[in-house]
């Protein structure tokens, strides 16, 4: 193998890890077998160097510094870069006049055995090819007009699906530590997980929390249930965050993500999401006569739209059930047949 400038390889238990080294800065690097490998060490060696113009990652990196970029919640933005870092390592030299629908479409086709990831990356593609519109570098947007899906959106499964009794029984039987405070906090409050992560023990104050959502920047105000304070009373206390890891420090996003994946596996509850937790709330309060104004003080959602479709599926329990009653008591006054 030919020895490559600044590439260092190291080997642990069984596996090549490849790192670009040079002047104390360290990074790492994709599979040597992958097309990725080389496109990450070219950017690499050329350091800090401006892209070249008309290029994919000149134009992302123009979308990064403006305006538009910069008025998104802290979230949003590190949701966005992280779609964006995804294609720069596979697409970042290429000439953005040169993206058409039908190498949006072949993305795609790339990316179908993880639907909502791939649906993440083209929504991200399609804000920053429309961006490119406007500010001269493409003629027209190769998305179909009207509503991003249209014939590029890959269909999802059930998505963030509200669990199910017997799956809360078996995850709170299992999980234990963080996972299970996370998750308690979540299945009580409706927050989202950066919300979670984020909240800190002064957040809690007689008897409700106060937090502002990462995503919205909306201050809420949530009434602790009695279940959630028994959860949070028997929680041992590290440090200022409520969720930590055993150190007491906070987790990152992806460190608590893997540990919650562990959780889900080991307790059989595979196909139910943190996120989902949300829907859960929302959907025991339509359950118990609750109104989707209700459900949305407590998730947090500007749009009602969101609301009415994690309820949707308990409303329509509701009425059905109450529909039953209804034509039981019709049947039982009319005389038996035969």
């Amino acid at each position: 193998m030919v020895k490559l400038q600044h590439v260092e390889r190291n080997r642990v238990k069984g596996k090549t890890y490849y790192y670009f080294r040079r002047a104390g800065e360290r990074m790492r690097l994709p599979d040597i077998a992958s097309p990725e490998f080389w496109e990450a060490y070219q950017r690499a060696k050329q350091g800090a160097s401006a892209p070249a113009f008309g290029t994919f990652r000149h134009l992302v990196t123009e979308y990064k510094s403006s305006a538009d970029f910069k008025r998104l919640a802290d979230e949003t933005r590190a949701s966005y870069t992280y779609q964006l870092d995804a294609l720069l390592i596979r697409f970042g030299n290429l000439p953005a006049k040169g993206i058409s629908c039908e190498f949006i479409l072949r993305l795609r086709d790339s990316m179908q055995d993880t639907p909502g990831r791939a649906n993440s990356i083209l929504r991200v593609l399609r804000i920053v090819l429309a961006f490119g519109v406007e500010r001269g570098h493409l003629q027209v947007n190769p998305f179909p007009k009207g509503r991003p899906h249209h014939g590029v959106m890959l269909k999802l499964g059930e998505g963030n699906k509200p669990w199910p009794s017997w799956a809360r029984e078996k995850f709170e039987a299992s999980a234990t530590g963080a996972t299970l405070l996370a998750y308690k906090i979540a299945l009580h409050t409706g927050a989202r997980l950066s919300d979670v992560l984020a909240l800190r023990w002064s957040d809690l104050d007689d008897g409700v929390i106060k937090f502002t959502q990462k995503k919205t920047g909306d201050a809420v105000v949530i009434p602790v249930q009695p279940a959630l304070a028994t959860a949070l009373a028997v929680a041992v206390k590290k440090g200022v965050f409520v969720v930590t890891r055993r150190d007491g420090r906070p987790f990152t996003r992806s460190g608590f993500q893997s540990i919650w994946q562990r959780a889900i596996r080991n307790a059989g509850t595979r196909g139910y999401t943190f996120h989902g937790l949300r829907a859960t709330l929302a959907s025991e309060i339509a359950e118990a006569g609750g109104s989707d104004a209700e459900a949305q003080a407590f998730t947090g959602h500007r749009s009602r739209h969101m609301v009415e479709h994690y309820t949707r599926g308990a409303r329509q329990r509701v009425l059905a059930e109450s529909a039953v009653v209804k034509l039981e008591r019709k049947r039982g006054k009319l005389p038996n047949s035969g």
